[in-house]
């Protein structure tokens, strides 16, 4: 089984890759808090702005159901967040079993302006200026030898791959005895 994290900051292209790595899998479980607000906003014609925060909670209950559900009955995983600190996504780390495969694919913010329009476009998540300073702020890369990737991939915001990193057998033989001698 395979566990996907996605993370970037909004309007990089998360989704965008998310659709593209949901053909290689086989109906996996896609943990999205946006899709369940963005679904609950055209339903009841509110706005992202206006419910978000109140409607985290509840879309985060529906997510972390769904994600058991998912563990349960051994499906893929597709985690769709900013996911920006090493600290929140070793917090969704510890929700995965060990034995799933854990592959990290962050999108790197290459174009601020794109990213500026993107936002500017969106009609249902718009993202506050303040919000979106702290997010850039927060923003840490993943780092393969320091969170308990497989596998690290890096893309543009238009979703060609700028790096593949995996660590050798070397390296990770030396992270597991590092980790029993702690």
């Amino acid at each position: 089984m395979k566990a996907i994290i996605l993370c970037g900051l909004p309007a990089t292209g998360k989704t965008f890759i998310r659709n593209k790595l949901r053909e290689g899998l086989k109906a996996p479980y896609e943990y999205s808090l946006d899709d369940i607000v963005e679904d609950f906003c055209i339903n009841t014609r509110t706005s992202f702005d206006d419910i978000y925060g109140k409607a985290v909670s509840g879309a985060r209950s529906l997510c972390d159901i769904g994600l058991e559900a998912a563990i349960r009955n051994e499906r893929d995983i597709i985690w769709d967040q900013t996911n920006t600190s090493r600290a929140k996504r070793m917090r969704i780390l510890d929700l995965i079993p060990k034995d799933y495969s854990i592959e990290c694919h962050y999108i790197r913010m290459t174009n601020r302006e794109e990213v500026m329009r993107r936002i500017a476009e969106r009609t249902l998540r718009r993202i506050p200026m303040t919000i979106f300073n702290k997010m850039v702020g927060d923003m840490v890369e993943p780092d393969i030898y320091r969170e308990p990737f497989a596998s690290v991939t890096t893309y543009d915001m238009d979703g060609n791959v700028l790096m593949f990193d995996k660590p050798s057998d070397e390296i990770i033989d030396w992270i597991k005895r590092r980790a029993s001698n702690d």
